[in-house]
């Protein structure tokens, strides 16, 4: 092998050494992202669970509380986000 040759076989390891290293840094920053967005659902559901009243911020700005049926469709949304994240 000449010198020329050994330099490209070193720079075409090093690009491919780099192309591994970035694909692994946006695989963990998905995982990452996903284990966040999945205790986040996990959280939420929790508090929908307990009983305690869930609220929003209206139009207005002012807190409204919210009435069985939103917080089983809110319910049934959050659990749709934790299976997604699971996924």
């Amino acid at each position: 092998m000449t010198i020329a040759e050994k330099e490209q076989a070193f720079r075409k390891r090093k690009i491919e050494e780099q192309e591994k290293a970035d694909k692994q840094a946006k695989a963990d920053e998905l995982s990452k992202q996903k284990k966040e967005a999945r205790t986040d659902a996990q959280r939420r559901l929790s508090a929908i669970d307990s009983g305690m009243r869930m609220t929003r911020y209206g139009d207005n700005g002012e807190r409204v509380v919210l009435n069985d049926a939103k917080v089983a469709a809110d319910k049934e949304r959050t659990m749709k986000a934790a299976a997604n994240a699971c996924n």
